[in-house]
This record gives C-alpha cells, sequence and structure tokens, in this order.
C-alpha cells in the first residue's frame, strides 16, 4: 500500500476498483491530476483498488503518485471478481461520502470542485449524477425519496453515477450480494433512505464507458430482471418504498431497458456468449439462460409485458428506417 488516511475525515473517498484497464485508468488520473490543485487539502481522498491486473496498471498509478496525487494504492494478491473489489473499496474508505468511479468512466475538468460543492452544502442522502435528457433543471432536490427514485429508476445500478454515504456501509449484509452483479443497489437505496433530502445532478459531469463494450459476461436476465427486482422487492417488503413507486419502477426499467435488449437477444439473436464462459475476461456478450422463464415470473402478469412483442417492430421498423436512409444517402451523394 501507498499513501495513508488523513487525520480528519475527508468529505469525499474517491475510490477506482481497477482491473486490466490501465490505459482507461491513466486518462482517469490526468483529469483527476488536473484538478487536485483546486481542491482544499483533505476534502478527499483516493484509493486504488488493483484486482491483480497483469497490464501496467500499477505503474500507471505509481507515475501520478510520483506527480503528486495523494493515492492510496491496493494490489490484490489474486482476482477477487469485481463485487468482492468494490466491496473493499468501501470498506477501505473513510470519507463521509463515496464514490465508487468505474475504470473506464472520467470526471471531467471542474467535476470533483462541483461535487465538494454540493456535499458542502447539504446532508443528502445520495447525490446522482447523471444527464437526464428529458429534465430542464440542473439540478433538483428530492424531499420525496420514493420521486428520487422514480426519476433515477435503473441509472441506480450505475455504480459511477452515485455518491452514497459511507455510514450506511456497515449496516448492508454485503455477502447476500456478491454474485447478484449488482452489489453496489441496495447501498445507494439505503443511502437515499438515510437522510431528507437527496440531489439529482443533470449534468454532463463524466465521460461515461470508454469500454462499455466489454461491460457483460453475465446473464442479463438474471441480473436486470430477477436480481435487481428481488433487490426493490426486499425494500418494498419493509414497507420503506410503496407498491406504486415499486411497479412504477418495474415498468420503467422494462420499457426502456428491458425491451431493447429483448430485441437484441432474443429477436436478433445477436451480442450472445456462451453459458459455460467464465466471468472473469470474457464480458464481449450477454448470457440469456432461462430468460423466458424469468420474464414470465416477473412480468407475466403485466399486460404491457403480454403486447412488448409489438415493440420488437417498432424497433425492427426503426433500424430499418436507419439503413434506408443510410442508402439513400449514398445513392444522393454519387
Amino acid at each position: 500500500m501507498n499513501g495513508m488516511h488523513h487525520n480528519n475525515t475527508p468529505l469525499l473517498s474517491i475510490c477506482i476498483p481497477t482491473w486490466n484497464r490501465a490505459e482507461f485508468l491513466e486518462k482517469s488520473l490526468i483529469s483527476i491530476y488536473n484538478q487536485i490543485n483546486t481542491i482544499p487539502f483533505g476534502e478527499i481522498e483516493l484509493y486504488i483498488s488493483d484486482n491483480c491486473s497483469d497490464d501496467s496498471t500499477s505503474e500507471v498509478v505509481d507515475k501520478y503518485i510520483q506527480l503528486g496525487i495523494p493515492i492510496t494504492y491496493n494490489r490484490n494478491e489474486c482476482n477477487l471478481g469485481a463485487a468482492k473489489n468494490f466491496l473493499q473499496c468501501m470498506r477501505w474508505a473513510s470519507g463521509k461520502y463515496i464514490l465508487l468511479l468505474g475504470d473506464d468512466d472520467i470526471l471531467k475538468a471542474g467535476a470533483i470542485n462541483t461535487i465538494l460543492s454540493k456535499l458542502r452544502e447539504n446532508d443528502y442522502g445520495m447525490i446522482h449524477i447523471h444527464r437526464h435528457p428529458s429534465l430542464k433543471e440542473n439540478q433538483i432536490e428530492y424531499r420525496n425519496v420514493e420521486d428520487f427514485f422514480k426519476q433515477v429508476s435503473f441509472w441506480i445500478t450505475f455504480v459511477s453515477a452515485n455518491i452514497f454515504r459511507k455510514e450506511i456501509v456497515k449496516t448492508i449484509e454485503a455477502e447476500k450480494y456478491i454474485n447478484t452483479h449488482l452489489l453496489q443497489v441496495p447501498f445507494f437505496i439505503e443511502s437515499s433512505l438515510s437522510k431528507e433530502k437527496n440531489l439529482l445532478l443533470n449534468d454532463d459531469l463524466m465521460i461515461e464507458g470508454l469500454d462499455n463494450k466489454k461491460n457483460g459476461g453475465y446473464n442479463f436476465y438474471q441480473v436486470f430482471v430477477k436480481n435487481y427486482l428481488d433487490i426493490w422487492k426486499e425494500f418494498l417488503d419493509k414497507n420503506f418504498i410503496s407498491n406504486k413507486s415499486y411497479e412504477y419502477i418495474k415498468e420503467d426499467i422494462f420499457f426502456n431497458f428491458i425491451v431493447e435488449h429483448n430485441y437484441r437477444l432474443l429477436f436478433l439473436h445477436s451480442h450472445i456468449m456462451s453459458e459455460d464462459t467464465n466471468y472473469i475476461g470474457h464480458r464481449d456478450g450477454l448470457k440469456i439462460a432461462g430468460a423466458k422463464e424469468i420474464l414470465n415470473e416477473y412480468y407475466g402478469d403485466c399486460m404491457y409485458y403480454k403486447l412488448s412483442k409489438w415493440h420488437y417492430v417498432i424497433f425492427w421498423y426503426r433500424n430499418k428506417k436507419d439503413s434506408v436512409k443510410k442508402i439513400l444517402k449514398s445513392l444522393l451523394s454519387r
């Protein structure tokens, strides 16, 4: 390990779990390096947890430590899997708030100061950072947590978009979520419920997913239908959210995320990987075993699910329409 905790509690712990993405990690560290001199000393801490990379990750991190970024660097002796590496970051952090920053996501110039200014101003349960084009306001403060959840919806699964409270880490029985691929979600929900106010920053503070083609390797329906809805159902069963909110969240992910994947995976049969492929190091594709059974279990009673095959037609038409446009454009340009 390099570096150490400050004596005073930092306001924000930026923790980067990483594995074999030295090229993207360096871009992230360049951006942090360019912002670090404008940040009051001790307000942030940086932790990089390297999941036993066999590329140049350690050399990249050392380069930026030498340049003066106060990084604590940990290299695991073996690959723990993504979820256990996330959890290691959460447990290490000593800040009041934690940002788990994906190793292919980059905080744009000024982003860290913008985030810190919001954390100084108020005592939030969570801050969600993501551009929601349907909203006009640059920021919205929510006193009704269910309105916050409805707006954030399935973007609560995006690790880098959510800044949450360190104090709730010890309240979650983390081990039960290790194999869900959504370890972070109960932490984010619990953190949002912990205070009267939550904040949505509807701003382009981040460049997201530079390496997003390699974000697969799991069973899409197991993760984004069963595991995702089971987590929300836990909070429904504890009366922390209403059935109306649960049904909204369930319907929203269906129309704005699942249907598109149904079209690609079940209709076009593209981007599918073999069921026996090991997750670590093989993420260019998705598994679909039990897809229809899972969909029927969770959505079988919903009329919108029964009619959803019409959405395949809509997606097909959109794609064909784009192809026709390209052909016409090509012909006209000759």
